[in-house]
């Protein structure tokens, strides 16, 4: 999928459903996106961009955008799900340090 004759639109759009509540048109929208973008040169790995233009090659830059934005997103979600993990241990040991006197006391009357 190097060149637009390979790129299969159908399959894409099925695998990359669009929301049309989202599209936003106009010259309105046109100049908020651009607004919304910051121009800055960055250097990406060739294989890495190679890998994206296979993806779509007209739209390689809202692609890498996008990757960004849900690694992002994981990443948050990873460290959420790491500290709720923390404080359900610690809530853990808390009760098994509070329960071991009442079973200890238990085994001493029989």
């Amino acid at each position: 999928m190097n060149t637009n004759e390979d790129f299969d639109y159908q399959s894409y759009m099925k695998e990359n459903s669009l929301d049309v509540a989202t599209i936003q048109r106009g010259t309105g929208a046109r100049e908020s996106r651009r607004l919304n973008t910051v121009k800055h040169t960055i250097h990406i790995d060739e294989d890495i961009l190679e890998q994206f233009q296979q993806l779509a090659p007209q739209k390689t830059e809202k692609l890498i955008n996008q990757a960004l934005r849900e690694w992002l997103f994981t990443k948050d979600m990873k460290e959420l799900v790491r500290d709720e993990f923390q404080k359900m241990l610690q809530q853990t040991q808390l009760s098994i340090q509070t329960a071991n006197p009442l079973q200890s006391a238990k085994m001493e009357t029989f």
